[in-house]
């Protein structure tokens, strides 16, 4: 056996008060291969401690011979002692449990103590809470004759600290007319008052979610970068742009400063670059006009309309705006995209605009998420999409599980997911109004 074995045949006297950190694990290495024949006197005070150590519960088996246990100025909230048969005659042996924070004593606990042989605790100057809960026990205290005060009769001297109408009052003074139960009484109303609180809270948050809920979804996508399963856009690299943008010249410098800089450059994170389409430097040479901008329509999951007063008076920019708002009925999407540059009176509103701005939610550009709703419809999936999607999905396994129980691989059950047709480039006016809302993509 290599274990050490300590024999402390004349230590009297433990001192270990005042250390800034004891942990409990220290008196499982106190008692470890050690034996105090002698030791009479420990001291525990002002140490923090917030629970009685095993060890020291059990101290007739480590320290035969103690007489006082100094646990004064601590944070003990309760006393619990093992009932360990006394080997000689050593005296009566005293915890010292001033200054605690003990709350709460009843028959029980005394009764337990008074059960252990030779023994005394000390539980004055402790925070008593004089509630219902010690109803029973404090009126027993009148009781001159109660067995298990024999050895405490000075806790009927000591005094309520809370609740706040029975501070300073001795605890043998207390009365059921004083005490009212006023602590059950507050108690209920404390947690109705908290629940009421919490439901009023929990209900104005459901309504600022409900009033703004295409803004908090816009900002988690934008700002934390969180995008519901719903809105992830899988045909976003199907085309060579994002976005052919429709201005007009004299508008330049703000496309060129706001909304290109904003989302080609570096003001956004890699993920949110888009690739733009511009006349300017991405019309073919040698094709017409017209073929020029319906062919970036088509190649654009989305375009982009600067609407201002100078955009009504450009014949191109509204040849631009025509065949985007076909393009948007040809494929059944979210592709026209108006951003309100400028307030343009009702009564100098082209008619094509006028549907546009009656159907379509157009962005404001003074709008202070003006950047955030931009990003995230170019970058979402409109409600038309996801529905088409899922119904190709479903029709898809349909046709799978058929595939398997007739046991053959035809390919005729394969989904023909139907491409749109081509917008007939001659057409330069349309009347037909889209049953599409901007709104219900957000």
């Amino acid at each position: 056996d290599t274990r050490t074995s300590c024999q402390y045949s004349n230590l009297r006297i433990m001192d270990e008060s005042m250390a800034q950190f004891t942990p409990l694990f220290h008196f499982e290495f106190l008692v470890q291969g050690a034996n105090y024949p002698v030791l009479e006197v420990m001291n525990y005070s002002r140490i923090g401690m917030k629970e009685l150590p095993r060890e020291l519960s059990e101290w007739r088996r480590h320290f035969p011979r103690l007489k006082y246990l100094d646990l004064t100025h601590n944070h003990i909230s309760s006393v619990s002692v093992k009932k360990f048969p006394t080997l000689a005659p050593t005296g009566r042996v005293t915890f010292d449990l001033r200054y605690n924070n003990i709350t709460n004593i009843n028959r029980d606990i005394l009764t337990k103590w008074r059960k252990v042989e030779d023994f005394f605790v000390d539980i004055r100057n402790n925070p008593i809470n004089c509630d219902c809960d010690m109803k029973d026990f404090l009126l027993s205290l009148k009781n001159p004759l109660e067995p298990y005060l024999q050895q405490y009769e000075y806790i009927r001297e000591m005094r309520c600290v809370t609740p706040d109408n029975l501070a300073g009052t001795l605890l043998k003074s207390v009365n059921e007319e004083s005490l009212q139960c006023m602590g059950v009484v507050s108690s209920n109303r404390t947690a109705l008052i908290i629940l009421g609180g919490t439901v009023f809270v929990l209900l104005l948050l459901m309504l600022v979610v409900i009033r703004y809920k295409v803004e908090i979804r816009i900002l988690l996508y934008t700002r934390l970068h969180v995008r519901l399963p719903c809105d992830a856009d899988a045909s976003c690299n199907l085309k060579k742009y994002d976005a052919f943008v429709s201005y007009s010249n004299d508008d330049a410098v703000w496309v060129y400063e706001h909304l290109v800089k904003f989302l080609e450059g570096s003001e956004t994170a890699p993920e949110k670059q888009f690739r733009l389409c511009l006349h300017q430097k991405d019309f073919v040479p040698g094709k017409t006009i017209v073929d020029n901008i319906v062919d970036c329509i088509e190649a654009s999951r989305h375009t982009i309309i600067v609407l201002s007063p100078r955009f009504m008076k450009s014949h191109w920019a509204m040849e631009e705006l025509r065949q985007a708002y076909r393009q948007s009925l040809v494929e059944k999407t979210r592709h026209l995209i108006v951003i309100l540059l400028e307030t343009v009176p009702k009564e100098d509103m082209d008619p094509l605009i006028a549907r546009c701005c009656r159907t379509f939610t157009y962005l404001n550009a003074n709008d202070s998420l003006f950047r955030d709703r931009l990003i995230f419809s170019l970058t979402t999936k409109d409600r038309y999409t996801r529905r088409r999607d899922r119904l190709a999905a479903k029709e898809q396994k349909r046709q799978e599980k058929l595939e398997l129980e007739s046991g053959q691989d035809n390919p005729a059950f394969t989904v023909q997911i139907p491409r749109p047709p081509d917008p007939v480039r001659g057409l330069s006016n349309i009347s037909t109004t889209s049953t599409s809302v901007l709104a219900d993509y957000l």
